[in-house]
């Protein structure tokens, strides 16, 4: 590859043949808010056909996320720079920056990737996910995508979950003629470690669309919501995290200055600033504590409880985390899918010690709680 370092930083020059791959890459890497960033390039390649290619072109430093490192990235321009003048003649090349050595190795899988003809480039299907964060405000990822297999819910709920988004990503006619708002809203709620925010990125995986993630606590006010909405393309999957962190979320009466209020909140979830077509899911560890203005149907169509896992579910993650079965059904003694999961992870390879340890659990009895 043809590319110079400097410290963490990766250059890539504007003669190398990986300029224009790179630069398709970052701005297919930023938020949805951040394309204005970008420049629409208009290649004419038949008198019937008008492909459109975004590039990379900001000055001003925008920060993607390559395998979770945060790196800044800009262009640099050859120009004449003076007090009063900046002229630019040529871009000079793109700079990536990474936080540390693991990250500038990221870089160096990723550009690498683009190197490979498109017949070898990684066939896998991935999911464009975008994080909103307190200070950083929205980044986005392209992360491998999830599969509903992968996700051991309790029989026949995935099917269900599935039909109704399905039926309604095909009613958008049906909705428009009858004058009603193209939204569709979920509530997965259940202890912690069950793993719904793993079901959500399955969910857009496999409906094939963008997945935006907002913790509801990182959200100050009232005045940040429009603007956290703005970002969201239509027909996407818009997942709000422990809404019942939302002092609005559980008491209407809350004061704004606390957070967000009853009013933001719902407006976010089903207002004149909603995307079209957006499926908004939310999730919760507890149901009962929630507003019932908030779940009211329109704004959560569908209530799924997500428990923790029973011997078929455990069993079922065993075989899809080791590609093979058991020696024997799976006793998750009360665990969450999560704290199953740690102990996969711990015997990554040797699913006879994954059995042994599981097997060795004290059984913990937790139900869950409404």
């Amino acid at each position: 590859m043809s590319l110079r370092t400097r410290g963490w930083r990766v250059f890539v020059d504007e003669d190398s043949p990986l300029f224009g791959p790179v630069r398709t890459w970052i701005a297919d890497q930023l938020p949805t808010g951040e394309h204005h960033a970008t420049i629409a390039h208009l290649a004419v390649r038949s008198a019937f056909e008008v492909r459109i290619r975004r590039q990379f072109d900001s000055t001003r430093p925008q920060t993607i996320l390559v395998e979770g490192h945060h790196v800044r990235v800009r262009m640099l321009w050859y120009g004449l720079a003076a007090p009063w003048l900046w002229v630019r003649r040529a871009p000079a090349g793109v700079e990536l920056t990474a936080a540390t050595p693991a990250g500038q190795s990221a870089i160096y899988r990723a550009i690498e990737e683009l190197t490979r003809p498109k017949t070898q480039q990684t066939a896998a299907k991935r999911t464009r996910v975008h994080y909103y964060a307190k200070r950083e405000g929205w980044s986005g990822m392209t992360v491998l995508a999830r599969p509903m297999s992968s996700v051991a819910l309790a029989d026949g709920q995935a099917d269900r979950i599935l039909a109704d988004m399905r039926a309604f990503l095909d009613a958008e006619e049906l909705y428009g003629r009858r004058g009603i708002p193209w939204h569709r809203g979920y509530l997965l709620w259940g202890p912690p470690g069950t793993g719904k925010t793993s079901i959500a990125r399955a969910l857009a995986a496999e409906m094939d669309t963008d997945l935006y993630i907002v913790p509801l606590a990182a959200v100050q006010n009232d005045g940040e919501l429009p603007g956290i909405i703005r970002y969201v393309d239509p027909q996407s999957v818009l997942l709000l995290e422990d809404i019942d962190t939302a002092a609005a979320a559980r008491d209407r009466d809350a004061p704004s200055e606390s957070g967000i209020s009853m009013s933001g909140l719902l407006n976010a979830l089903d207002g004149v600033t909603t995307p079209h077509g957006l499926i908004t899911i939310t999730t919760s560890n507890r149901a009962s504590v929630l507003d019932p203005a908030v779940v009211r149907p329109g704004r959560v169509d569908l209530v799924e409880h997500i428990g923790k896992p029973d011997a078929d579910q455990a069993t079922r993650l065993f075989e899809v985390f080791y590609d093979a079965p058991p020696s024997s059904p799976i006793d998750p003694a009360g665990r969450s899918t999560a704290e199953l999961m740690e102990v996969f992870k711990r015997h990554m390879d040797d699913p006879v010690a994954a059995e042994k340890a599981l097997a060795e659990m004290a059984p913990l009895d937790k139900p869950d709680k409404p």
